[in-house]
């Protein structure tokens, strides 16, 4: 019985003793990878305020916006605000879509512009890029008609104002020339000054636009683009073409956009009427007036009836 007891003590022991050693080391040995620490990523705030234009198209004001850095076009109805960082593998706000009538965001400032407060109290720190497009629908459809994006270094812990540039996105040129109204009298030479203006779908001016390399072209030889490839310049007449009789226009093309505006040209004056002279009157010399001699009356008999008186004497 003991023979036994000690038999399976010694197994015991060595089945330990080879346990131990398999964990010591060895090319059999297992390790036990470590724990992956869980690390906090550091957060930051940002704080937006976006200044919307009320609904002015197609009335006066459109063509006179303030210069501004930055263009947000009446016609706005919604905006999104996408944030990414530098880290792909860091998970971001989604898409964030803001409504002009919806007073979470948005408020009437005054009775032409809403303000549009939009805040982040948790974004990652570092390098976060931020894209804010307007839209001409509601939940960020339609057409885009401003966008513009930055990229700003947040640190933790600290609130940022960031700065966003929407620059509008041209879908047409006007073409401005004066003062002369008319532009042109037909046959009279004579040159203008003309200036381009960059618009939106729907025609408000974007002012401080980025503009690619515009050309300007005349339909008539007689006219002259001067500069041809700029944004600002002269129209000269050579008052020997006819552009009266056949519609001028001038074209205005960044390689993609392009648009005719047709020239106002008044007809050619009307001579004057030329007088042909007068011969002055000439005086003939009057002859002067001959007295002819007066014949002296002569008593001629006179006429008429003649009284005969007969008598006669009566005899016995």
């Amino acid at each position: 019985m003991s023979s036994l007891k000690s038999g399976v003590s010694s197994l015991f022991a060595i089945v330990l003793v080879a346990l131990v050693t398999g964990c010591g080391g060895g090319s059999s040995s297992t390790t036990i990878p470590a724990k992956t620490p869980i690390v906090t990523q550091a957060k930051a705030s940002v704080k937006f305020v976006i200044k919307v234009p009320k609904t002015i198209h197609n009335t006066a004001t459109s063509k006179s916006f303030a210069r501004k850095p930055a263009f947000v076009s009446g016609s706005t109805a919604s905006l999104t605000i996408a944030v990414t960082n530098s880290d792909s593998s860091i998970t971001m706000p989604a898409l964030l879509t803001i409504s002009m009538t919806d007073p979470t965001y948005c408020l009437t400032v005054d009775p032409a512009n809403y303000s549009c407060t939009v805040s982040y109290t948790s974004l990652p720190a570092g390098n976060d890029t931020f894209t804010i497009s307007a839209y001409d629908a509601a939940n960020g459809t339609g057409n885009i008609l401003s966008q513009g994006t930055i990229t700003e270094i947040l640190t933790a812990g600290q609130a940022a104002s960031v700065p966003v540039t929407l620059l509008g996105v041209v879908t047409s040129y006007a073409l401005n020339i004066g003062p002369s109204a008319p532009n042109f009298t037909n046959l009279v030479a004579s040159s203008d000054i003309y200036s381009v203006t960059p618009e939106d779908m729907y025609g408000e001016a974007i002012p401080d636009a980025v503009l690619p390399a515009l050309t300007v072209t005349s339909s008539s030889t007689g006219i002259t683009v001067t500069p041809s490839q700029n944004a600002a310049g002269h129209l000269v007449y050579d008052g020997a073409t006819d552009i009266f009789s056949a519609p001028v226009t001038i074209t205005v093309s960044d390689g993609t956009i392009s648009n005719d505006t047709a020239l106002v040209v008044a007809p050619a004056p009307t001579p004057a009427p030329t007088d042909a002279p007068t011969a002055a009157p000439t005086d003939a010399p009057t002859a002067a007036p001959t007295d002819a001699p007066t014949a002296a009356p002569t008593d001629a008999p006179a006429t008429g009836p003649i009284d005969v008186n007969i008598s006669s004497t009566r005899r016995h």
